[in-house]
């Protein structure tokens, strides 16, 4: 209540309490419903989208409170209605201060028409929300009225017989091609597909707005308005049928309420149907479109009863319990308001079920709309192509700012029955702020630090051939275990034979030109040709080393790292060309891959032990290094979420070296650089895990304090989620 209205109620009181004049709003909507078997009134703030559940005695008082009514007479009057069920003075004058506290009645009468004219203009203005803007522009009841002869049978029970057909064929077709429809689904909120799906959101939206008013008037409700909302910047069709609530049936209401998610359910499912049966073209993503926004969408949102749509009209209608939402968030303000100032706890429900049932319901709400608020915002950031660190900065100041200035009126504008406490208020705040910047800031975080990581061979021995070549024969494959001396290629060189051919007939022709020289007595011709056989005996070896050479021999015990190294065949390799590479399985070692943010903590872990996790094992061993320079190549195919690894990456295009045709090769890059560090393992470690094993390692970070942590850890969840949502349109 403002200023001038407490000021207004203490001056009538002042004078006698009675006489204050009351005037309920105009736009408030009463209707007689049942319940646990009991007749109430159902007062609804359309403004606020709040439901008040009021008795009979109190609901014939509120009744009379018209502005030319004083409380006095209105309190006859109804004593005279109520007989033995009227209600005190004083209890009236409670009803009175809950209806100004709640803003759906002001004072009047006694007040110059000036401040009638605010008061009037500021009961108008208390239900705008710039963020769910309401605009009517017409009142549909006749165009309903003419329609539900022509659209009666899509509600009857034949209908439903074919929409639960309908709906258990398109799950089950869902569910056995899952995995195609959740790949088309990665580029469908790209920026090509904005008009399409704006077409889809609005031609389904009419269509569920639809069904709620020929229901409506399927069971003689009236459809008093129809317009658009623009929630959260998006045209949302509505129709007005508060009038549902004047149902005596529960079972009519929620019928009501579902109408709209039961055409769209509808559509979604014989759009799953159609999906399955065609192929890719215009037809086929239109109705990939229509299973997101009538399928996924409607039960997302509308059937959430978290959210003040469809599903939670109906969760208030079983539970019975009206202003679901607006209780459980009076509930937890009230708590914190007990904490900090004192004032004394509202609990709303009449049974201690109830009670817990609110309170319950108001918690969950907050997650939920925190998570809402997360998700809108962190998609707002994916659409502005700006640094993400920047705009994640810019959005927790401005939702801290906005949860400061809410948290400040809460105090500023307490209710007439409160009674806070300044001080407490000032203590309580100081000494929250005080211990949390403590904690976030002073204390060292207990958690973990982790990266992804691989296993991998600690030195790779490559086999090169040391003579010249075509290969003729692979006697190994990729993967297979070999031992010291096993042949692994099998070269061929016609030129070294011919070679080897011909300084065979030199020696032959120098050894019969030595057995003559001998009997010649020639001393001086018989050193030379003795000089020159030992030369081409010397060429000989050599060349029959090379020729011993073209078989390819293991030599040592491993495993063939090579992919597919029988694409050497027919090959020339020339000298020291690599054949193939091994492996040692006792020699391993664990390649890291470091986020840029979390590099100066890795940098001074080198040297010391971090915790290698895989499954349920866990073992311990040193950081040896980290490379100085980050780079955007994946360390290891396998840590890309292409295979089912945590870094993201995006496709990157270009022509490779290798192909002499020019085709275009298309492999990954990361989203972020990254460091590449390195773990050294121990006999007994590198035999008990495999290479290309993905695992964790992970450490505590020495002199990071937890805000430190937690901000950086939350920094980067929002950074890889909109880095991921910008690579999926391709922004």
């Amino acid at each position: 209540m403002s200023a001038g209205e407490k000021k207004l109620v203490g001056d009538a009181s002042a004078r006698d309490p009675r006489q204050l004049y009351i005037t309920l709003r105009e736009d408030l909507h009463v209707s007689l419903q049942y319940y646990r078997g009991k007749p109430s009134y159902v007062l609804e703030d359309p403004q606020k989208i709040q439901f008040y559940r009021l008795g009979i005695a109190e609901g014939t008082f509120i009744s009379m409170l018209d502005g030319k009514t004083s409380l006095d007479v209105a309190l006859r009057q109804s004593a005279v209605s109520l007989g033995k069920d009227a209600f005190s003075e004083q209890e009236a004058m409670q009803i009175v201060h809950w209806l100004l506290e709640v803003k759906l009645a002001y004072p009047s009468g006694i007040i110059s028409l000036e401040q009638e004219k605010d008061q009037t203009t500021f009961s108008k203005s208390l239900g705008f929300n710039p963020l769910a803007i309401r605009i009517p522009y017409a009142h549909p009841d006749r165009f309903f009225t003419a329609a539900l002869p022509w659209c009666e049978w899509l509600f009857g029970s034949a209908a439903w017989g074919v929409w639960l057909c309908a709906c258990l064929a398109a799950l089950w077709q869902l569910s056995s091609y899952w995995s195609l429809f959740t790949k088309e689904l990665q580029t469908i909120v790209a920026p090509h597909n904005w008009p399409s799906l704006m077409i889809a959101w609005v031609f389904l939206k009419v269509l569920h707005e639809a069904a709620h008013g020929l229901v409506c008037k399927k069971y003689g409700g009236i459809v008093a308005e129809t317009g658009i909302m623009i929630l959260w910047g998006m045209p949302i069709p509505y129709v007005d049928v508060t009038s549902s609530w004047a149902f005596l049936s529960k079972r009519q209401r929620i019928y009501t309420a579902l109408a709209g998610m039961y055409v769209e359910l509808f559509i979604a499912a014989f759009a799953t149907l159609i999906w399955h049966h065609t192929g890719p073209g215009w037809m086929h993503y239109w109705c990939v479109h229509l299973v997101v926004i009538a399928g996924i969408s409607s039960v997302l949102f509308n059937g959430n009863p978290l959210m003040r749509f469809d599903g939670y009209y109906v969760l208030m209608d079983l539970l019975e319990i009206p202003n679901l939402y607006g209780f459980g968030q009076q509930y937890w303000r009230s708590v914190r308001g007990k904490i900090l100032s004192g004032v004394p706890i509202v609990w709303p429900g009449g049974t201690w079920q109830q009670r817990q049932i609110i309170a319950c319901y108001g918690l969950l709400a907050a997650i939920w709309r925190c998570m809402v608020y997360l998700s809108l915002t962190l998609l707002g950031l994916a659409l502005f192509p700006f640094d993400e660190s920047l705009l994640i900065w810019c959005a927790l100041a401005l939702f801290a700012a906005v949860a400061l200035w809410r948290f400040g009126r809460n105090y500023r504008r307490p209710s007439p029955r409160e009674k806070p406490s300044f001080v407490r208020y000032i203590l309580v705040s100081g000494a929250f702020c005080l211990l949390l910047g403590l904690f976030l800031l002073g204390v060292s975080t207990p958690f973990r630090l982790t990266a992804p990581a691989i296993v991998e061979y600690k030195q790779l021995q490559v086999i090169r051939n040391y003579s010249p070549g075509f290969v003729r024969k692979i006697e190994v494959s990729s993967g297979e275990a070999v031992k010291p001396g096993q042949v692994i290629a099998v070269l061929a060189n016609d030129e070294l034979d011919f070679e080897l051919a011909d300084l065979q007939r030199e020696i032959e022709i120098s050894r019969l030109t030595l057995r003559a020289l001998q009997h010649k007595e020639d001393i001086a011709a018989l050193k030379g040709e003795q000089q020159k056989l030992e030369a081409l005996e010397k060429r000989r070896n050599e060349k029959l080393e090379q020729v011993s050479r073209l078989v390819v021999r293991a030599p040592a015990p491993g495993i063939i790292l090579t992919p597919h190294p029988e694409s050497l065949l027919g090959k020339y390799l020339s000298e020291g060309s690599e054949v193939v590479s091994l492996g040692d399985e006792y020699r391993k070692e664990i390649r890291v891959s470091v986020e840029q943010d979390d590099a100066d903590a890795f940098f001074a872990q080198v040297g010391k032990p971090v915790w290698i996790r895989m499954g349920g094992m866990v073992l311990l061993s040193a950081l040896s290094r980290i490379e100085p320079r980050a780079s955007l190549e994946p360390l290891h195919p396998a840590l890309a979420a292409t295979k089912g690894g945590p870094l993201p990456v995006r496709h990157k295009t270009k022509e490779s070296a290798d192909n002499k045709d020019g085709s275009n090769q298309e492999s990954y890059e990361l989203l972020t650089p990254q460091f590449t560090g390195e773990v050294t393992l121990s006999l007994e470690q590198s035999d008990l895990l495999a290479v290309g094993q993905r695992v964790q390692v992970s450490f505590s970070p020495q002199g990071q304090s937890v805000g430190d942590f937690l901000f950086t850890r939350f920094q980067r969840w929002c950074r890889d989620k909109v880095r991921r949502m910008r690579n999926a349109w391709d922004l």
